[in-house]
């Protein structure tokens, strides 16, 4: 059975989940004036950002940082750790090179296609704004679904398919996703 622990990971379930504590007004402003610019052509069917919403705000590039160490390098630290081995020197001795970084805007009936990132290493998702029984993570080939609260971030492999279930509130769900790719500490960028 897979299973998923708040602020522990089981290495069958690959799926971390944390806390941020950031400005999400700020960035919820953000996502809501960049508005829609995907037309809903991507798995996302609700309103998506550009690709690369960190190059425009320094307020998403540094929201990175934390996103990598409050997130990625413990997600990947215990996926990759076993009872005799801690990987941590191993995960924190690479760099990690953001691929792409968009928002997404969640209205009443929106919802997003089963779908992964798999030409990438560590995917996310950090929830800026989650109203209380909002619309899952699901990820569709496993047992785990995940609650959204505001400020969670969920940390898993990009291959993992997932989606997001119609949403029948009212009320917006706010999120901004992104991928990773990991590079050995030993090549300069």
């Amino acid at each position: 059975m897979e299973s998923i622990i708040e602020s522990k990971l089981t290495t069958i379930a690959r799926v971390g989940i944390s806390y941020l504590d950031v400005d999400n007004q700020r960035l919820k402003e953000i996502i809501l004036t960049e508005g829609d610019k995907q037309d809903r052509k991507t798995n996302l069917k609700c309103d998506m950002t550009d690709w690369n919403l960190e190059q425009k705000y320094p307020e998403l590039y540094q929201l990175t940082n934390q996103i990598i160490f409050k997130g990625v390098i413990p997600y990947l630290t215990k996926v990759y750790s076993k009872e005799d081995y801690d990987a941590a020197p191993a995960v924190t001795g690479h760099q990690f090179l953001l691929a792409d970084m968009w928002g997404a805007i969640y209205n009443k009936n929106d919802y997003a296609i089963k779908h992964n990132h798999g030409l990438t290493h560590t995917s996310f998702c950090y929830y800026v704004e989650a109203p209380e029984n909002c619309s899952p993570l699901v990820f569709d080939d496993t047992d785990i679904e995940v609650q959204p609260k505001t400020g969670m971030l969920v940390t898993f492999n990009a291959d993992l398919f997932h989606s997001v279930p119609i949403s029948e509130m009212d009320k917006k769900r706010i999120v901004i996703s992104g991928n990773f790719d990991i590079i050995p500490g030993d090549i300069k960028l």
